[in-house]
């Protein structure tokens, strides 16, 4: 297999934003990261040269030409994610919408001739509006929201990888980089990850789950890159599966999907609608794509990753062959930046731990909430005894606390617990185990 080389492009700010924020820097990948622009530059929001990237491109009519950029900021300064935002046309349409990430940024877009009336935000059911809006290039339209600090949540991650003939000289290679990567992700709160295979129509799967766990104990024929014909894949579909069929939860702090593929889509009838569809979609959702360009991606189909990840706020990556350590090295980075590390200032309870030492992933085997989803009772199993118990909601604020839960079942009442999100920290000594507990009306 080739020498590693890996190129990242950072086409888009949001993970340098959050290391303003107090993320973890790209240690260790210095030599191989090249910022485009800085944060915040006039030429960051300018659409892609279409001309560079030859004529092809022209059947791809995607709506990235003028950019609103969006921070929401909480009572003392801090940024608020999951807050839905909306780019609003004349009579109340909806031009885009999208949602703010760990540092409490969104982006949005829309043709150059149409003109936005506001901006609206939407966060615990209050709605707030900018009426007097600018664009990227003349600065970032900020919310201040009334509300406390959110506590890290843990992030998604879903990496979708072309599995055709074309791939074969470096599929192996990011299956195994994943694996390093969610083996990695178990030492920290929250962490999801999931790989989706995808390969065209009328070969033996269009997409397919895989589990990353033990990968030498599965190897069948899905396990090796195949089929796929001519050049131009499935992708629009495979994305719109991705994006759909996934159990993104919508209070993590990220929603990560890395897309693996060294071609461009069929040009087929409502190919580039569903394209459109998909680009839509991940933003309204908050679904951050990262698109990782193989050995052998055309130009077009360099075009079309590089808008995905424009039109989501995510860095755009180029490899050309890999031993598998480097690309590891790098996912392991980039799903850090994702990470919320924010320490809540307000006073009270502390938050959900971030410190990974003191998260033992394997204190959730002792641990069972059923119902889960619940409405008015669900009952906590522990296989043996807890130091407390806390249950906190999304903005960290305890709902309620048990000294010593022992060995057993125990129940909850949930009639006074506004329906959403619930973390059960259950603590013994300096390790802690979180449960998620979601709450329905009744």
């Amino acid at each position: 297999m080739k020498k590693a080389c890996i190129v990242i492009a950072a086409l888009f700010f949001l993970p340098a934003m959050a290391c303003a924020q107090g993320a973890p820097a790209r240690a260790g990948l210095k030599t191989s990261l090249e910022t485009q622009h800085e944060p915040g530059a006039e030429e960051s929001w300018r659409p892609l040269n279409r001309a560079a990237f030859g004529p092809e491109v022209e059947k791809w009519p995607l709506p990235l030409q003028t950019a609103y950029l969006v921070k929401a900021e909480g009572a003392k300064g801090q940024p608020v994610r999951n807050c839905t935002v909306k780019l609003l046309g004349a009579g109340g349409k909806t031009l885009w919408q999208s949602q703010t990430g760990a540092s409490g940024l969104a982006v949005m877009w829309c043709e150059p001739e149409v003109r936005p009336k506001t901006i609206q935000l939407c966060h615990e059911e209050r709605t707030y509006t900018l009426s007097i809006i600018q664009t990227a290039e003349k600065g970032i339209n900020t919310f201040s929201i009334p509300t406390t600090c959110q506590p890290p949540a843990g992030i998604d991650l879903l990496a979708l990888v072309d599995a055709t003939h074309s791939m074969r000289d470096e599929f192996d290679g990011i299956l195994d980089a994943l694996r390093n990567t969610r083996a990695a992700g178990e030492n920290r709160p929250g962490f999801r990850m999931q790989a989706i295979l995808f390969r065209d129509y009328g070969e033996r799967f269009l997409t397919q789950s895989i589990s990353l766990k033990d990968i030498s104990q599965q190897k069948d024929f899905r396990w090796q890159a195949a089929g796929g014909g001519e050049e131009p894949e499935a992708i629009d579909t495979a994305l719109l599966s991705a994006i759909r069929g996934f159990d993104w939860r919508p209070h993590a702090d990220a929603r990560l999907l890395l897309f693996f593929t060294d071609a461009p889509p069929k040009a087929d009838t409502g190919a580039a609608e569903r394209l459109v569809n998909a680009v839509k979609l991940a933003s309204a959702a908050g679904i951050t794509i990262i698109p990782v360009g193989c050995s052998g991606l055309p130009p077009e189909g360099e075009f079309l990753l590089r808008s995905l990840a424009l039109a989501t706020g995510g860095p755009y990556a180029s490899l050309s062959g890999l031993s598998g350590a480097p690309l590891s090295e790098w996912l392991n980075v980039l799903a850090a930046e994702y990470f919320s590390t924010t320490q809540c200032p307000e006073d009270g309870p502390a938050p959900l731990p971030s410190a990974p030492a003191h998260f033992n992933p394997a204190l959730l085997s002792l641990v069972s909430c059923f119902p889960n989803p619940a409405a008015g009772r669900a009952y906590l199993l522990l296989e043996e005894n807890f130091d407390r118990l806390v249950a906190r909601n999304l903005q960290g604020q305890a709902v309620m606390e048990m000294e010593k839960p022992d060995r057993g079942r125990h129940e909850l009442n949930l009639e006074n617990w506004t329906p959403g999100l619930y973390l059960l920290e259950l603590h013994r000594g300096d390790e802690v185990a979180v449960e998620r507990l979601l709450v329905e009306r009744r």
